[in-house]
Formats: C-alpha cells, structure tokens, sequence
C-alpha cells in the first residue's frame, strides 16, 4: 500500500492493481512471488526477462522460444542466440543457424595508436587459481590497423611464452620443433613426404652461427656446402 508521506496519488495495490505512469523507487524493493517484466524502452523492440525454474537469467523476444540470453539455473551455463542452454554442453555457447561468413564473435579494439606486434585482442586459458597455461593473442603489424599476426602462447612451470605465430604474410614461426603426421610442403603443395621449392639455398641446416647449405648448379646438379664456403660435396644429376 502506497501512502507514506509524501508520496504523489498513493494507491492501494493489496488485492492486485494497474500502476499509470512512471514509478521511481529510490530505497530497496522486495516482491514476494513470480516476476515477469516486459520492457519497451530498456531494450530495443519488446522484449521479456524471465526468471524461470530452467533459466535463473532469460532475455527472449516477444514469443517463448525466441531466447537471445540464457542462464542455465542447472549448471550456470550461459547461451547466446538460442535456448536449450544444457544440452550444448559448453559454459557459454553462442548459437548461429547461417553459413554466412560473418563473425560470432568480435574482439573489436578501437584505439588508434596501438604499436607495433602490439595485443588488439586475446583469448587465454587459466587453470587453478587463476594460472595462465596457454592463450591465443591477436597482434597489430605496423602502426596501420590494417594488418595482424595471430601468436600462440603456452605455459611451461607457469612461464608463459609465444610458442607459434601466424604472420600477416602466411607464414609461420616456431620456437621449438614441428611434428608434422603426414606431408609437409615447404614453398609448394606435394605428394612428397617432404618437399621444398625455393632459390638457392634450396635447403639450409642450421645450428646456432653454423650452417650447410644445398643449392643446384646450372646442371641440375647438387652442392653441398658449410657456412657459405666452396663446394664441398657436388653430386651429378646423372650420378
């Protein structure tokens, strides 16, 4: 019942009632039951929060079905763009039916004066109390906003470091070795287990300051070589 002082055309609601108008509430307020709101100006169009025996957190559109947020009351997971929160199985799911090329997801970072190989966006996993174990960040190539590597990190005794990167060119680094089931291409796509197209040195084994190289003559024929000397192996193409 509204009638303490000073409130403006106090009504009494203890049987139920229609409120006109614009209500401020500017202390706490408690509803014993169900709640159900329709909001037109909150958010775009008309749409419904729910709180529901199924979802402990609903935003739908006008019809049931049409959920754009859930919160799993179950196992608090969270699903964007659909319902049926649980039976996707992930802590957050968001949910597209087209096979339109546009992204699900969009880490967008407007600032205009990010470095080079700085971090527009990323993605990481932490495990325990809070231990970052491995992460996928987005880098910014040049000052230009327009071009971007894609660098993987992973943890070693709670180290973590970039392992690979993808550069805006392509190619890709790697710290450490590749283990590579099936075949490798290096500068061509073969049927070859291993095959490698390049100019001279078509091939380079390095280790620290030390190299051999393996470059073809004129012939077709095969050098070998140590830290850019003279030929000290030569191989004929007809043996």
């Amino acid at each position: 019942m509204f009638n303490s002082m000073g409130v403006t055309n106090p009504q009494d609601l203890g049987n139920g009632g229609t409120l006109d108008g614009d209500v401020v509430i500017t202390g706490d307020l408690s509803i014993s039951g169900g709640v159900s709101l329709t909001l037109s100006e909150v958010l775009e169009g008309t749409s419904t929060i729910d709180i529901t025996n199924t979802e402990a957190f609903l935003i739908r559109r006008n019809g049931d079905g049409g959920d754009i947020f859930v919160v799993d009351t179950t196992n608090g997971n969270v699903g964007i763009g659909g319902s049926s929160v649980t039976t996707w199985g992930r802590n957050l799911t968001i949910k597209t039916s087209s096979a339109s090329s546009s992204p699900a997801i969009t880490l967008a970072n407007t600032a205009t004066d990010i470095s080079d190989d700085g971090v527009v966006g990323a993605i990481e996993a932490q495990a325990g109390a809070g231990n970052r174990i491995a992460g996928i960040m987005f880098r910014q190539e040049g000052t230009s906003e327009n071009s971007g590597d894609i660098t993987f990190t992973t943890a070693s005794s709670g180290s973590l470091s970039e392992k690979m990167r993808i550069l805006s060119s392509g190619g890709i680094t790697t710290t450490n070795y590749m283990t590579v089931g099936g075949t490798l291409g290096v500068g061509a796509t073969q049927s070859t287990a291993l095959h490698v197209t390049n100019t001279d040195p078509i091939f380079r084994m390095q280790n620290g300051g030390n190299y051999w190289d393996y470059a073809h003559t004129s012939g077709n024929d095969l050098d070998i070589s140590y830290n850019g000397g003279s030929s000290l192996l030569h191989l004929q193409n007809d043996g």
